[in-house]
């Protein structure tokens, strides 16, 4: 397959759902609400498929970049440049609070509708808008429930000279409110960039290698970090209609008060049928492992579950 065909970007992200303790101090309780937002959705999800694949599937639910789902652009013109996407999922996470003690376990749902628009500028530059509103509820956990309004624009630029590389930058703005007070939980911005390198064969499916650091501002200063990760993954068609993902991600976190770094490992192994060209369902397990130079900050924990994406494109 002729890589020069494609222009290939990723923006990368997590499928485990954090929580924060009622009892924490509002800069804790902000930097654990951002966690579960940026973790929301298990499916590494992508908005293209290679020009060779037959498969007739759908695009997959679009992501972004601060979200975490990765993504590959085919370099002819979008067809059809603006999606409409819901999703319901269940999942189950064995840490609710990333605590390094006194763990405790909890089921939750995640709901989300948006709007997403995708636009080539020019044969190697792509521009990328999405909107989207996420409503996390916790079964035992009430009181950690919250609401996610997010909002962010990117682009994409493929290096086809220099052996199809692809760099990428991202705006985002992410705004949590707790569900039954509406009080603010966080209120942040975000500017993300990277480079990734992908490698496509035969039938669509393709493995990534890449870098990505991501610049925070919030409201709650105490919440602030710098993010910078090395990650890797692949996808592949196990079927007509069966795609299965492994992805891998290896993060720094480097917080602006207090000299507090966190060495972060995740690795999620996801599957994702596609009932038609509007439905699909995904299942997936995640596993994070954070450890930290102030010690109560380290902590394990395992996420998995699933659920329901729907998606129109126009």
């Amino acid at each position: 397959m002729n890589q020069k065909h494609y222009l290939k970007t990723v923006s990368l992200a997590w499928s485990l759902l954090a929580a924060q303790s009622w009892a924490q101090d509002p800069g804790a309780q902000a930097e654990q609400t951002r966690m579960r937002v940026r973790s929301a959705g298990a499916s590494l999800e992508m908005s293209g498929q290679p020009k060779d694949d037959k498969s007739n599937r759908a695009q997959a639910t679009p992501g972004d970049s601060d979200l975490g789902s990765q993504f590959i652009l085919p370099a002819g013109d979008p067809v059809l440049p603006w999606s409409l996407f819901a999703t319901a999922s269940e999942y189950y996470t064995t840490n609710a609070t990333l605590s390094r003690n006194n763990k405790q376990a909890d089921g939750y749902f995640f709901g989300e509708v948006g709007l997403r628009h995708e636009v080539k500028l020019t044969d190697d530059l792509t521009f990328e808008a999405i909107f989207r509103q996420g409503f996390f509820r916790y079964h035992s956990l009430s009181a950690l429930n919250f609401n996610s309004l997010n909002a962010g624009a990117g682009v994409f630029y493929n290096l086809t000279e220099l052996w199809d590389i692809t760099l990428f930058g991202r705006y985002n703005f992410e705004w949590n409110t707790n569900s039954r007070s509406s009080r603010d939980l966080l209120t942040g911005h975000t500017l993300t960039v990277g480079a990734q390198k992908t490698f496509a064969w035969q039938g669509g499916n393709f493995i990534y290698v890449g870098y990505s650091s991501i610049f925070e501002w919030a409201q709650q200063f105490a919440a602030q970090r710098n993010e910078h990760s090395l990650y890797f993954g692949a996808q592949a068609h196990l079927t007509k209609s069966l795609d299965g993902d492994i992805y891998a991600r290896f993060a720094l976190y480097d917080y602006r008060q207090g000299g507090r770094k966190d060495f972060n490992t995740t690795a999620t192994a996801a599957l994702t049928y596609h009932f038609n060209r509007q439905f699909s369902a995904n299942a997936s397990f995640t596993y994070v492992i954070n450890r930290s130079n102030r010690s109560a900050s380290n902590y394990d924990a395992a996420n998995s579950g699933g659920g329901i994406n729907f998606k129109y494109q126009f």
